[in-house]
C-alpha cells in the first residue's frame, strides 16, 4: 500500500513537472513571437530596430526539446529582420541639362503678328523645345545615368541569410559590364555569368512579403481569393510550408525563407486582380523561372557581344561585386564609409574598347532599301526537321556512350559532338514538338489576363506576358497622371520596336511589319494610340534559323541610348504550321519591365486549306486556280508571293523597317472600313497635324459650334461629320489645339520629322492624285517595276537609317523627370 501510494505520487509529481515545462515552453515560445511580431510592427513603422536580449545572450546547453535551437533560429531571423530593415540607398548623379538645340524649323524673321496662322504654328514647336521647363520633355539624349553607393552596402556579408530585393539597372549593368570586361581582357574563351531575375526585373513588391515573418505572409490561398474561377492547375502555387528541400533544388534556392509565402510554379490562366497578377509573376521569376541562357548588349556603333549565363545567384550573393571592386582597385577597410560612382555607360565603353572588333567589322552596314525573299525561306518539310531530330538523337547517343565508357571516351570526339546550350534547347524543344499532333499541343504563351476593376481601368491584360506585368500601362494607380501614362506607354512600344529591327537587322534576319501595324504605318507611319503591339512577319526559316541562334536570349539595349531589356522567347512548337489560333503566335520579343511585347509569327507554305474569302482576295473560286506558291500563318493568314516580296524599307516610329509589297492586297483585304475611316473609338485623325486626336481634345472648339451639326436627335455623335469637320480645321484651330493641350504639342514636335517624311512617301508607293495621297480611297498600289525606276523614291528611302531615338529612355523619364515634374 505504501508503495503504490509513494509510486502515485512520483507519477504525479512527473507529470506536474512535465505541465510545468509544457507551460514554460509555450509561454516562451509566446513571447518569442510576440516580440519578434513587435519587430516586425518596428520594420513596418520604420522605427529604428534593435536586437531583443532574449536574441542577443548566448545559447548554452540547446535541450533535446528543441527549444534552444528554435532561439538560435530565431536570432538568425531576427538578425535577418535587421538586415531587411536596412536596404541600401542609391543616390542619382544628376548631370546639369543640356541646352535646348537650336530650331527645329524655319520661320520668317518677321513680327509674331505678321506670321501666318501655319507659321505660327512652326514658331509654337521651336518655342517649346526652346523652353528651359520643356526640354527634358523633348529631348531624348541619354545623360542621366550615374549613381552614388556606399560601397560596403552590397559586399556578400551584408547579404547573408537576407531575402529582402534590391534592384536598380544602373548597379546591375555596372557590374556586370565590368565583369565582362574583365575575362574578356583575361582572354577567356567564353564569356561566362551568373543570372538572378531579380536583377534585371524590378521584384522588390515581394519585399513587403520578405519583411514579414514567415506565417503572416501571403499564401496561395489569398490569391486564389482574387481570382474569377477556380485555376485548371490547381497546383500552379506551392505554400512555403509545403515546399520540400527537392522543391528548393528545383528553385535553386537556399531556403524557404527566400519565398515569399508563396511560389508560382505557372499561369493559373483564369482572370485576377492587377496586383495579384503581378505578385504571381513576380514570385514565379524569383522561384521557378528559368534563367535566360545568354545575355546580348546592342551596339548602336557596331557588332554586339554577349555573355553565356551558368548558374542562378544574385549579385549581392557571390563574387560579381566583390570582383567589380577589385577591377575598380577599390579596397574597403573595415567599417569603411566610401562612397563611390556607378556608371554603367563608362563600363559599356570599356567593354567596346577592350573587345577591339576591326575596323570593317565595326562599321554599320547600311540597310538595303528592297530585300527580294526567296521562295525556298518559306518553305517548310517536316521530313527534314524528322531527320534533324534523329541525327540530334544519334550524336546524343554517341556523347553519352563517351562520357560513360572509357574505352571510348576521346576529349577531341567529345568536343566536337558537345552541344551549345542554345543548340541543345532548340533540339529539346523538337523533341517534345514531336510528341503532339497539330492544334492537339499545349497552349505556349500565357497572358495577364484581368477582371476590371472599380478604379475604372479597362485593360484586360490581353496584351502582357503574364510573367513580367507591372501593372496596366494606362493605370494611374502608380501616381501617374494621364499624359505620363500615355508618353510613358509611346516611349516603351517606341523602344521595343526600335531594338527588334536594330537587332535582327545586325543579325541578318528578315522581318517586317504587318496587319494592324501596318494599317499604322499606312495613317501616319507611327503606332496609334490604340495599338497593344506590334505584329511582325518573318519566313518559317528564319524563324528557325532564330529561334536556334537566340531562343531564350536577354537583349540589352544600346546602354547609351537607355537600359531597356527584351526577352525573346519562341514558342517550343513553331514546328507546326498548320492553323491553331491558340498558338498562332510563335515568338514574342518581350519588354521585361512591362510585359509589353511584339507579336512574331512565322509564314510558310504548308498544306492548310486556302479558305473562301482569301479565294477571292486572289480572284479565283477554287484552290486548284491558284497560280504560284501561297504563304499562311497559324492564325490562319493567307499571302501570295508576291503580296510579300520584294520588302521595302520606310519608317515605323521613326525606326527602319520593312514594309511587305503589296501593302493594298494586305490592308484593303484586312481592314476595308479601317483604311479609309477618319475616326476609330474616339479618336479623329487630322491630316494637318498627321496625329490621331482624342475627341477629349477638340471638345472645345464643337462647344463654340451649333451642337445640331455634329450631334443626332437622340444625342449621339455624327461621327463621319466630326471626321470631315476635324479634317478640314483652319491652321488657326489647331494652332489653338497646340495651346490649349500640351501633350498634343508635344506629340506632334517628336513626330512631326517623320510623319512629314511618310507624307513624302506615300505618293512613290500609291497612285495618289497630284502626288498627293489622301485616306477617303485608298489608291492602287504603283507596279514594283515602277517604283524601282522612281529615281526620287530610291533617294527617299536609302536616307531610312537608324538614327538618334526619338523619345527618351524609359529610364530617365520613369526615375528622373516625373518625379520632378510630376503634376497631378
Amino acid at each position: 500500500m505504501y508503495k503504490s501510494k509513494q509510486l502515485k505520487l512520483i507519477v504525479g509529481l512527473i507529470i506536474l513537472f512535465n505541465l510545468i515545462v509544457i507551460s514554460t515552453l509555450v509561454s516562451s515560445r509566446l513571447s518569442v513571437y510576440r516580440k519578434l511580431e513587435q519587430l516586425h510592427k518596428d520594420m513596418e513603422n520604420n522605427t529604428p530596430l534593435e536586437l531583443p536580449d532574449f536574441l542577443v545572450s548566448p545559447i548554452s546547453n540547446p535541450g533535446p526539446d528543441g527549444f534552444d535551437q528554435s532561439i538560435i533560429d530565431m536570432k538568425k531571423y531576427a538578425q535577418s529582420f535587421i538586415n531587411r530593415g536596412k536596404l541600401p540607398k542609391i543616390k542619382s548623379v544628376l548631370l546639369s541639362p543640356s541646352s535646348p538645340s537650336s530650331p527645329l524649323f524655319e520661320v520668317p524673321q518677321v513680327p509674331y503678328s505678321d506670321l501666318s496662322d501655319d507659321d505660327r504654328i512652326l514658331n509654337k514647336l521651336n518655342e517649346y523645345a526652346s523652353r528651359d521647363d520643356k526640354h527634358w520633355l523633348t529631348e531624348s539624349t541619354f545623360t542621366n545615368y550615374k549613381a552614388s553607393i556606399q560601397a560596403k552596402d552590397f559586399l556578400p556579408e551584408k547579404w547573408t541569410d537576407n531575402p529582402v530585393l534590391f534592384y536598380d539597372p544602373r548597379f546591375t549593368l555596372s557590374v556586370y559590364l565590368s565583369e565582362i570586361n574583365q575575362q574578356i581582357k583575361n582572354n577567356n574563351r567564353d564569356i561566362v555569368v551568373p543570372f538572378a531575375w531579380s536583377d534585371w526585373v524590378n521584384l522588390t513588391m515581394l519585399n513587403q512579403e520578405f519583411t514579414k515573418p514567415e506565417f503572416k505572409r501571403k499564401t496561395c490561398e489569398d490569391l486564389k481569393s482574387t481570382h474569377d474561377a477556380t485555376s485548371k492547375y490547381p497546383f500552379y502555387c506551392i505554400n512555403n510550408h509545403d515546399i520540400s528541400e527537392k522543391e528548393l533544388q528545383v528553385m535553386k534556392l537556399p531556403s524557404k525563407d527566400y519565398v515569399p509565402g508563396f511560389a508560382v510554379r505557372r499561369s493559373p490562366t483564369n482572370r485576377a486582380s492587377s496586383v495579384t497578377r503581378q505578385l504571381e509573376g513576380k514570385s514565379h521569376l524569383l522561384t521557378y523561372a528559368s534563367n535566360p541562357l545568354s545575355l546580348i548588349f546592342l551596339n548602336k556603333d557596331g557588332p554586339s557581344f554577349s555573355a553565356k549565363i551558368e548558374g542562378k545567384q544574385r549579385i549581392v550573393d557571390g563574387e560579381l561585386y566583390v570582383n567589380y571592386l577589385k577591377n575598380k582597385n577599390i579596397e574597403l577597410p573595415k567599417d569603411s564609409e566610401v562612397q563611390i560612382v556607378i556608371d554603367p555607360v563608362e563600363e559599356f565603353r570599356k567593354v567596346l574598347a577592350v573587345s577591339n572588333p576591326s575596323k570593317s567589322e565595326n562599321s554599320i552596314k547600311a540597310i538595303p532599301t528592297s530585300v527580294v525573299l526567296s521562295e525556298e525561306s518559306f518553305i517548310y518539310s517536316i521530313e527534314d526537321k524528322m531527320q534533324e531530330l534523329k541525327e540530334y538523337n544519334e550524336r546524343l547517343s554517341k556523347l553519352r556512350d563517351m562520357v560513360t565508357n572509357e574505352l571510348t571516351f576521346d576529349h577531341k570526339s567529345i568536343a566536337d559532338l558537345r552541344l551549345q546550350r542554345h543548340e541543345k534547347q532548340y533540339f529539346d524543344g523538337l523533341n517534345y514538338y514531336s510528341q503532339f499532333e497539330n492544334g492537339e499541343e499545349p497552349v505556349y504563351f500565357r497572358l495577364a489576363k484581368l477582371y476590371r476593376e472599380a478604379d475604372g481601368n479597362y485593360d484586360m491584360g490581353w496584351f502582357y506576358d503574364w510573367r513580367f506585368f507591372n501593372g496596366p500601362l494606362k493605370s494611374l494607380k502608380s501616381g501617374r497622371n494621364l499624359n505620363e501614362a500615355y508618353y510613358r506607354e509611346r516611349i516603351i512600344f517606341n523602344r521595343l520596336i526600335r531594338n527588334w529591327f536594330r537587332f535582327t537587322q545586325e543579325k541578318n534576319i528578315t522581318s517586317w511589319i504587318t496587319e494592324s501595324s501596318l494599317l499604322s504605318w499606312y495613317w501616319n507611319g507611327q503606332l496609334t494610340p490604340l495599338s497593344k503591339t506590334a505584329e511582325i512577319h518573318m519566313p518559317v526559316n528564319e524563324l528557325f534559323n532564330f529561334a536556334y541562334f537566340y531562343n531564350q536570349s536577354l537583349v540589352i539595349e544600346d546602354i547609351t541610348e537607355g537600359f531597356g531589356k527584351y526577352f525573346i522567347d519562341c514558342s517550343t512548337f513553331i514546328h507546326h504550321r498548320g492553323q491553331f489560333t491558340e498558338n498562332s503566335v510563335d515568338m514574342k520579343f518581350i519588354d521585361i519591365n512591362t510585359g509589353s511585347y511584339l507579336s512574331i509569327s512565322g509564314i510558310a507554305k504548308t498544306n492548310e486549306t486556302v479558305t473562301e474569302k482569301y479565294l477571292s482576295r486572289f480572284g479565283e473560286t477554287t484552290v486548284d486556280n491558284i497560280k504560284g506558291n501561297i504563304y499562311n500563318t497559324r492564325h490562319p493568314h493567307f499571302y501570295r508571293h508576291e503580296d510579300i516580296s520584294p520588302l521595302s524599307i520606310t519608317l515605323f516610329e521613326g525606326t527602319p523597317v520593312f514594309i511587305p509589297n503589296n501593302v493594298q492586297s494586305i490592308l484593303g483585304f484586312s481592314y476595308s472600313q479601317a483604311i479609309n475611316r477618319y475616326h476609330n473609338d474616339g479618336y479623329f485623325f487630322s491630316s494637318k497635324l498627321n496625329l490621331w486626336l482624342h475627341l477629349s481634345k477638340l471638345e472645345f472648339i464643337f462647344n463654340e459650334m451649333d451642337e445640331n451639326e455634329y450631334k443626332l436627335p437622340n444625342g449621339l455623335l455624327r461621327m463621319n461629320k466630326i471626321s470631315d469637320m476635324v479634317e478640314n480645321f483652319s491652321s488657326e484651330q489647331i494652332l489653338r489645339i497646340l495651346e490649349k493641350h500640351e501633350d498634343v504639342l508635344l506629340e506632334y514636335y517628336l513626330t512631326k520629322k517623320s510623319t512629314d517624311i511618310h507624307v513624302q512617301e506615300l505618293p512613290h508607293i500609291f497612285n495618289c492624285d497630284n502626288n498627293k495621297c489622301d485616306f477617303k480611297e485608298m489608291k492602287s498600289i504603283k507596279d514594283i517595276l515602277q517604283r524601282d525606276k522612281d529615281m526620287k523614291y530610291t533617294e527617299l528611302k536609302s536616307k531610312f537609317q537608324f538614327g538618334s531615338p526619338v523619345r527618351k529612355s524609359i529610364f530617365e523619364y520613369e526615375h528622373n523627370d516625373v518625379p520632378k515634374h510630376h503634376i497631378n
